[in-house]
Order: structure tokens, then C-alpha cells, then sequence
């Protein structure tokens, strides 16, 4: 089976890509790079997880907040030990186009910032109004 690479700017990304072969996971290595059989695909969804590791140097350095600080007098621990968590999920639009992925070619596949919020809304009985958030990617 021939293959072929997609890349994501965002590193630390897995997506989920569909196409006339399935349904595929894809996870990008250190330079944004997966493999991936020659084909249309189209992005389903995507994880970008950017969070930081505890740099036990830097945890040194830190001043505890007073959480931190409660915490380790009730578990016995004297330095902060929570990651910085950088997290994002987020469907892909069902008119997203499909990438052509090619033989021992790559190919980009855009996802991710930056996002735009849109905000909408309806009014529900009365005095009663219902507000929803999503953040879209910028086109």
C-alpha cells in the first residue's frame, strides 16, 4: 500500500481522518509529520495537546500560590506539581475539503488556530435568553 505524510503546524496533534479506506487516527511526530494511505481524506476531529511538562527546576523557582501551598501541607508535598495543561478538541465543519494525500509526498492538513468566537442565540419564553459560544477557525 502506497503512503504518503500529512503535516500539521500544531505539534502534539491526533486527528481523526475519514475517506473511502475508513476511518483512520493519525498522531504527528516531533516536526508535525504523519503517515498516512495515498487517498482523499477529510478531517473528522482533533486533539492539540501542548501541555507542559513540570520542569522540577523551574517548579523550584516557582512561588507556590496558596492552593499549592494547602495542598502540599494536606498531602505532604512541599513544591508544585501540576502540569500546565494546553488542551484543545474540536470537530471538523462537514464542508471541510478533502486532502489529497499522494505517494512519498506531504500534504498540509490545516486545523487549529487561529479561532474566531461566533456567538448566537434565541430567545426561549418570556425574559429567558439562551447564549451559545463556539470558536471556529479563521478562513
Amino acid at each position: 500500500m502506497a503512503v504518503g505524510h500529512v503535516r500539521n503546524a500544531h505539534r502534539g496533534y491526533r486527528a481523526l481522518v475519514y475517506g473511502d479506506q475508513g476511518l483512520l487516527k493519525v498522531s504527528g511526530d516531533a516536526d508535525g509529520l504523519a503517515p498516512l494511505p495515498v487517498g482523499a481524506w477529510k478531517l473528522l476531529m482533533y486533539t492539540i495537546d501542548q501541555t507542559e511538562p513540570v520542569d522540577p527546576a523551574k517548579a523550584a523557582d516557582a512561588k507556590p500560590s496558596l492552593l499549592d501551598t494547602l495542598a502540599g501541607a494536606l498531602l505532604g508535598r512541599s513544591e508544585p506539581t501540576r502540569p500546565r495543561y494546553t488542551v484543545v478538541s474540536a470537530r471538523a465543519k462537514s464542508d471541510y475539503p478533502a486532502v489529497e494525500v499522494r505517494a512519498g509526498e506531504t500534504a498540509e492538513l490545516p486545523f487549529g488556530a487561529p479561532y474566531t468566537p461566533q456567538v448566537t442565540g434565541s430567545v426561549q419564553s418570556g425574559d429567558k435568553i439562551s447564549l451559545w459560544m463556539s470558536l471556529v477557525v479563521a478562513s
